[in-house]
Protein backbone atom coordinates (compact mmCIF):
# COMPACT_ATOMS: atom_id res chain seq x y z
CA UNK A 1 0.00 0.00 0.00
CA UNK A 2 1.31 3.30 -1.14
CA UNK A 3 0.99 6.70 1.03
CA UNK A 4 -0.03 9.47 -0.82
CA UNK A 5 1.71 12.76 0.66
CA UNK A 6 0.08 16.07 0.66
CA UNK A 7 1.99 18.93 0.04
CA UNK A 8 5.27 19.90 1.15
CA UNK A 9 4.45 22.80 3.95
CA UNK A 10 5.93 26.02 2.30
CA UNK A 11 8.73 27.91 4.13
CA UNK A 12 6.44 30.80 5.82
CA UNK A 13 8.05 34.30 6.31
CA UNK A 14 9.69 35.12 9.50
CA UNK A 15 8.62 37.75 11.12
CA UNK A 16 10.40 41.13 10.72
CA UNK A 17 11.08 43.79 13.72
CA UNK A 18 11.50 47.17 13.39
CA UNK A 19 10.85 49.95 15.49
CA UNK A 20 9.24 48.31 18.23
CA UNK A 21 6.71 46.53 15.92
CA UNK A 22 6.36 43.01 14.93
CA UNK A 23 5.55 42.56 11.20
CA UNK A 24 3.65 39.14 10.54
CA UNK A 25 1.96 37.40 7.42
CA UNK A 26 -1.04 35.93 8.09
CA UNK A 27 -3.63 33.78 6.24
CA UNK A 28 -7.28 34.73 7.75
CA UNK A 29 -10.87 33.71 6.96
CA UNK A 30 -14.05 35.12 8.23
CA UNK A 31 -15.82 32.34 10.70
CA UNK A 32 -18.46 30.11 9.10
CA UNK A 33 -21.41 28.21 11.10
CA UNK A 34 -23.94 25.65 9.79
CA UNK A 35 -24.02 22.74 7.24
CA UNK A 36 -20.34 23.73 5.33
CA UNK A 37 -18.65 24.54 8.12
CA UNK A 38 -15.26 25.99 5.65
CA UNK A 39 -15.20 29.39 3.91
CA UNK A 40 -14.82 29.75 0.73
CA UNK A 41 -12.37 32.52 0.72
CA UNK A 42 -9.60 33.68 3.06
CA UNK A 43 -7.05 36.25 2.71
CA UNK A 44 -3.47 37.37 3.41
CA UNK A 45 -3.01 40.27 5.43
CA UNK A 46 0.22 42.05 6.82
CA UNK A 47 -0.32 42.74 10.50
CA UNK A 48 1.71 44.94 12.85
CA UNK A 49 1.46 44.10 16.49
CA UNK A 50 2.96 46.03 19.71
CA UNK A 51 6.66 44.16 19.64
CA UNK A 52 6.32 44.18 23.39
CA UNK A 53 3.10 43.32 24.25
CA UNK A 54 1.64 41.79 21.10
CA UNK A 55 -1.31 43.68 20.97
CA UNK A 56 -2.55 44.27 17.01
CA UNK A 57 -1.64 47.81 15.57
CA UNK A 58 -3.17 47.86 11.98
CA UNK A 59 -3.59 44.89 9.42
CA UNK A 60 -3.19 45.44 5.67
CA UNK A 61 -4.62 42.85 3.32
CA UNK A 62 -2.52 41.74 0.58
CA UNK A 63 -4.83 39.31 -1.36
CA UNK A 64 -7.75 36.70 -1.66
CA UNK A 65 -7.86 32.92 -2.54
CA UNK A 66 -10.95 31.86 -3.57
CA UNK A 67 -11.24 27.74 -2.55
CA UNK A 68 -12.30 26.09 -5.52
CA UNK A 69 -14.72 22.73 -3.32
CA UNK A 70 -13.62 19.92 -5.45
CA UNK A 71 -9.88 20.46 -4.17
CA UNK A 72 -8.53 20.17 -1.21
CA UNK A 73 -7.86 23.56 0.93
CA UNK A 74 -3.91 22.88 1.55
CA UNK A 75 -3.46 22.77 -2.14
CA UNK A 76 -5.16 25.82 -2.63
CA UNK A 77 -3.78 27.97 0.26
CA UNK A 78 -0.79 30.50 -1.00
CA UNK A 79 1.45 31.73 1.91
CA UNK A 80 3.11 34.76 2.27
CA UNK A 81 7.43 33.48 1.77
CA UNK A 82 9.46 36.05 2.52
CA UNK A 83 9.00 39.90 4.39
CA UNK A 84 12.17 41.97 4.50
CA UNK A 85 12.58 45.72 5.04
CA UNK A 86 13.41 48.05 2.09
CA UNK A 87 16.99 49.45 2.17
CA UNK A 88 15.79 53.03 3.71
CA UNK A 89 13.53 51.13 6.27
CA UNK A 90 10.15 52.65 5.43
CA UNK A 91 8.88 50.12 3.38
CA UNK A 92 8.00 46.70 4.00
CA UNK A 93 8.44 43.82 1.58
CA UNK A 94 6.66 40.22 0.95
CA UNK A 95 6.53 37.81 -1.57
CA UNK A 96 3.90 34.95 -2.07
CA UNK A 97 4.71 31.20 -3.43
CA UNK A 98 3.53 32.68 -6.75
CA UNK A 99 6.65 34.83 -6.70
CA UNK A 100 4.38 37.72 -6.55
CA UNK A 101 5.86 40.97 -5.03
CA UNK A 102 4.10 43.74 -2.77
CA UNK A 103 5.72 46.87 -0.85
CA UNK A 104 3.45 48.36 1.84
CA UNK A 105 4.32 51.80 2.90
CA UNK A 106 4.94 51.61 6.67
CA UNK A 107 3.69 54.97 7.45
CA UNK A 108 0.64 54.92 5.85
CA UNK A 109 0.15 51.21 5.59
CA UNK A 110 -1.00 51.68 1.38
CA UNK A 111 0.29 48.88 -0.77
CA UNK A 112 2.44 50.39 -3.27
CA UNK A 113 3.28 48.88 -6.78
CA UNK A 114 6.33 46.50 -6.32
Amino acid sequence: MSVVKKRDGPSRASAVIHDGVRYEAILWAEPTYGSDPLPDKSSAYLVAMNADDGAELWRTKLYDIRYKPDMERDKQEIYVTRLELSFTRSKLKAMDEKGRKYVLDLKSHALLNA
